[in-house]
C-alpha cells in the first residue's frame, strides 16, 4: 500500500469535514491518526537507507523583484528559523547556500546563533530580514517578496 503525503492526508480530512454525515464524528480524526502513524513508520523505515527528512520543515524564498532573483532562503524547522544565502549565481561560489543567521525560540524568548552586540551592515540586514519574518506584521522592503518553495 502506498503511503499518503501530509498534504494528501490534510486534503482528505478537509474533504471529510465538508460532509454533513462525517462532520463532528471520530471518522476524520481516526483516519488522520492512522495515516499519520503510517507516514511516520515509512519515514522511519526509509531512514535506514536515506537521511530522514523533517516533515514539519518549511522553506521560503526571498525574491528580489528589482533584480528578478532569489537572494535568500528561510528554513523554519521546529522552533528554529534559519536564514541562508540562495544558491543564485550572483553570490560567489564559496558563499552560495551559506547559513547566515538563525534564531531559536526556547519558550522564554529567543536565542540568536551569533552575537548581536556588534554587526556590520550586511549582518544587520540579515538580522532585519529574520526579525521582519518573525513579526509578520512588519513588511519586507519593497524590493523583496516572500514565496513558499
Amino acid at each position: 500500500m502506498k503511503t499518503l503525503t501530509q498534504d494528501q492526508i490534510d486534503a482528505v480530512i478537509d474533504w471529510m469535514n465538508n460532509w454533513e454525515q462525517l462532520e463532528n464524528t471520530a471518522i476524520p480524526i481516526r483516519f488522520k491518526e492512522d495515516w499519520i502513524k503510517q507516514l511516520n513508520l515509512d519515514v522511519v523505515n526509509q531512514s535506514k537507507f536515506e537521511p530522514q527528512k523533517n516533515i514539519d520543515m518549511k522553506t521560503l524564498l526571498i525574491i528580489d523583484t528589482e533584480a528578478d532573483r532569489v537572494d535568500y532562503r528561510i528554513v523554519e524547522n521546529d522552533d528554529t528559523i534559519t536564514l541562508y544565502r540562495s544558491n543564485s549565481e550572483h553570490w560567489s561560489p564559496d558563499c552560495q547556500g551559506e547559513e547566515l543567521l538563525s534564531v531559536t525560540d526556547d519558550g522564554n524568548g529567543v536565542k540568536w546563533s551569533k552575537s548581536i552586540k556588534k554587526m556590520d551592515y550586511s549582518e544587520l540586514n540579515h538580522f532585519m530580514i529574520l526579525c521582519k519574518y518573525i513579526d509578520n506584521r512588519q513588511p519586507f522592503p519593497q524590493t523583496y517578496i516572500l514565496a513558499e518553495q
